[in-house]
């Protein structure tokens, strides 16, 4: 993802800046067109509020987040893993790295007000990223989406030092829009928002995988294949971390389901061995990783493979 560098300041108080650009808030203007169903207002009070200090929204916003499924966090102890003093603010590939080395599972959105607005009714806040200056003048800052009223098309935030600060959806679309319409949901192993897809789920479980605890991944790559039992990475997923806590029969179903998704996929067949060879059945572990040869004959990976099987026999 691209990272937004200048000027990461965050303001304090009301700030709000006017912005010099005229850009049309064109997805406040489809919401009220055609509104999503949900309910017309919602309001996530239990969310936790820690008013920021100059520049350091980042670890306020992101504890916000992390902290309000079950307490894990505070912002004072995010500011060494996340604050960057030379930028005086937060990188956003940062926010989602702490995020997952505290067992949460960060999702990308894709850049829409109504999933935002969807999130929140499914009873996820949603972290956000403005820019609150002017144009040539950027002012970066970290917000949390805590609810919105439908009927005053309004968007309620957890902000700076204004625990509820409300604004016009079309005001907080342009401040929105300069950050790329970058917006994240926080959430713990085992818990599905309703607003991702496959796509952006397994890129999310990948990432989660190397940092998190094994038994919080499996129930990520659980709950993945259960909505999207179709998905190759999932399952592949799903059967890597299940082999790594030695359920080779989990593993087993896992690598079989991604073969018969993607039979030409020799990583699948490889690994399906591996699963089958640790539960003995020594026939059907051949079988699968000379199919892997087959398919790629010129990876030495496969052919190593096959050797290490026929030593564990």
């Amino acid at each position: 993802m691209s990272v937004l560098k200048p000027g990461y300041r965050c303001l304090a108080g009301l700030a709000f800046i006017a912005l010099t650009s005229c850009s049309t808030a064109k997805q406040s203007i489809q919401l009220y067109e055609s509104p999503p169903d949900i309910p017309s207002y919602v309001e996530l009070e239990s969310a936790p509020f820690y008013p920021q200090r100059d520049y350091q929204c980042g670890p306020a916003a992101l504890a916000t987040v992390i902290n309000f499924h079950k307490p894990e966090t505070t912002p004072d102890s995010l500011v060494p893993q996340i604050y960057i003093p030379e930028l005086k603010g937060t990188l956003q590939i940062e926010m989602l790295a702490a995020s997952r080395r505290l067992n949460r599972l960060a999702i990308e959105q894709d850049g829409q007000l109504t999933s935002i607005l969807k999130e929140v009714a499914n009873g996820n806040p949603v972290l956000v990223m403005q820019n609150l200056g002017f144009e040539g003048y950027p002012y970066w800052h970290y917000a949390v989406v805590i609810g919105y009223d439908l009927d005053k098309r309004e968007i309620i935030l957890r902000s700076g030092e204004i625990k509820r600060l409300v604004r016009p959806f079309s005001v907080f679309e342009r401040t929105w829009q300069r950050s790329k319409f970058w917006s994240v949901i926080v959430v713990p192993a085992g818990v599905m928002p309703v607003t991702v897809n496959a796509e952006s789920y397994s890129k999310a479980a990948i990432a989660f995988e190397l940092t998190s605890a094994k038994q919080q991944s499996l129930l990520v790559y659980q709950k993945g294949v259960q909505r999207w039992p179709g998905n190759f990475l999932l399952q592949m997923g799903l059967g890597n971390i299940s082999y790594a806590l030695n359920e080779y029969s989990e593993a087993e179903k896992a690598f079989l389901t991604a073969t018969k998704l993607k039979p030409q996929k020799a990583e699948a067949w490889n690994n399906l061995a591996y699963a089958l060879i640790m539960q003995g059945k020594k026939k059907q572990s051949l079988k699968s990783v000379n199919k892997a040869i087959e398919i790629e004959p010129e990876n030495s990976q496969y052919r190593d493979s096959l050797i290490e099987i026929g030593k564990l026999m």
